[in-house]
């Protein structure tokens, strides 16, 4: 087998040495099916018993179809109000969106949201950030898409994170053909 291009990196955490492998894959297309995509690259690695594969939610979530398409999401009032008190970062959207808090409105509820703006307002009073995201919960802080600087056809689409991940990492062990 050829030796893998791909980049391969030495930590030490607590006195132990790990040999983290970046692996490089084509661009992952919506519906794609994620086994055959780790075993097809997982397949230029000699992995060894013990070795662990880590995905990123954004790739699993992109192989299950797991995202909205911007055309589907229409801003509320209340997405359009927390969208005036988020904090901008140069060269990074953010939640500066309303399409993309909307749909962190639709996955916290109303309530929550409404309560997060408000427990948000008292915490940047006391120069306390981040009270916001911890009240608003449901990680939608981790929600991705809608950025126009983002690779197409990513850029229409808000990525959204698996539910229950233990579950899908059992099955995806499974169908790798390792015991559980």
């Amino acid at each position: 087998m050829p030796e893998s291009t791909n980049k391969k990196i030495n930590i030490i955490v607590d006195g132990i040495s790990y040999a983290r492998v970046l692996v490089k894959t084509h661009k992952v297309e919506f519906n794609e099916d994620l086994v055959g995509l780790v075993k097809k690259y997982a397949a230029q690695e000699n992995f060894q018993k013990g070795d662990w594969v880590a995905l990123s939610e954004k790739v699993v979530s992109v192989c299950q179809n797991n995202a909205r398409h911007i055309s589907t999401v229409k801003a509320g009032w209340l997405a359009k109000l927390i969208v005036k008190g988020v904090k901008k970062y140069p060269d990074d959207i953010g939640f500066s969106r309303p399409e993309k808090m909307q749909v962190a409105v639709e996955m916290a509820g109303y309530g929550r949201m409404a309560c997060a703006v408000i427990f948000g307002a008292i915490g940047k009073i006391f120069g306390i950030n981040g009270v916001f995201w911890i009240v608003a919960g449901n990680r939608v802080s981790e929600i991705d898409g809608f950025n126009p600087d983002a690779m197409y056809p990513y850029t229409e689409y808000a990525i959204l994170l698996r539910k229950i991940r233990k579950k899908f990492a059992g099955k995806l062990k499974i169908s790798l053909g390792y015991r559980q």
